[in-house]
């Protein structure tokens, strides 16, 4: 079974990059010798921002970067995740990974998870991001949090200046689900406390007002805040971030298992659901 696995994504990995380099081949730039090995030279800025003007005015926002491992290529990071590759012509968009076999690992998901971090440290450190938890806390998660959200609540009542995990909370409203949650998350945003309205809310079923707000970064952060649930793809409330590694976990973890997750310690959906049932 092992090898048989091992062959799948051999075979899987090969086909990906015969694929992609086989793409490149051909485009412009592309030299007698190096259209016999399916490569050409590797994109300029200007060209790779240029794949970026033409796909935004196709109607795909996208991040692109020049692909250093197959010349020629360009990566694009599209709307929900998806990556593509494509040439300076931007005619053709092929939807995939780029997989290292003799490494085995996906470089894609490499370089998308180092960004997502990225984007949650600058957002950290620009102080945009609700702190809370244990402030003095060693280990550090992020909590795509929705005000209203059953499970969130649950989670905020668990991570009190004691519980030994620092949290950066995005707020993640699911409008849908709960209609006042927009509203709770600006509460929260506009609060020159924006921990303690927070509390307010999720503990003490407060709803403050928010004819006035007190902060005047509150459109930027709340775009910040949407743009981070994006990226990573949040539908549902609440989605864990582990800071050390970017490992993500979806739903409620009681805080005895959270503390060992965001440790760095390996924790089973079977001892979360077990301990869950036992009303932790």
């Amino acid at each position: 079974m092992k090898m048989k696995k091992k062959l799948m994504f051999a075979m899987l990995a090969s086909s990906m990059l015969s694929g992609v380099a086989y793409a490149g081949c051909g485009m412009p730039g592309c030299t007698a010798d190096s259209k016999d090995a399916g490569l050409s030279s590797t994109p300029s800025q200007i060209q790779v921002d240029l794949v970026k003007d033409k796909l935004q005015k196709m109607g795909l926002k996208s991040e692109t970067h020049a692909l250093k491992q197959i010349p020629g290529l360009i990566e694009v990071d599209g709307p929900r995740g998806i990556t593509y590759f494509t040439d300076s012509t931007a005619r053709y968009l092929i939807a995939g990974h780029l997989l290292d076999p003799v490494a085995r690992k996906d470089l894609t998901k490499e370089r998308q998870e180092k960004a997502k971090i990225g984007l949650l440290k600058k957002a950290i450190n620009a102080g945009h991001l609700v702190v809370g938890g244990d402030k003095q806390a060693k280990n550090a998660i992020v909590v795509f949090d929705d005000p209203d959200c059953p499970y969130c609540r649950k989670l905020e009542t668990q991570l009190g200046a004691n519980s030994g995990v620092k949290a950066y909370h995005v707020m993640t409203p699911l409008a849908q689900l709960h209609p006042q949650a927009e509203e709770h998350t600006k509460a929260i945003l506009c609060s020159r406390h924006m921990n303690k309205t927070l509390e307010s809310i999720m503990l003490g079923g407060q709803s403050p007002s928010t004819e006035k707000c007190a902060n005047p970064q509150y459109a930027q952060m709340r775009a910040e805040h949407a743009s981070i649930a994006n990226t990573y793809g949040v539908n549902s409330t609440p989605t864990l971030v582990r800071l050390t590694d970017g490992q993500v976990w979806s739903g409620y973890m009681p805080i005895a298992l959270l503390r060992q997750w965001a440790a760095g310690k390996e924790v089973s959906a079977a001892a979360v659901n077990a301990a869950i049932q036992a009303g932790q």
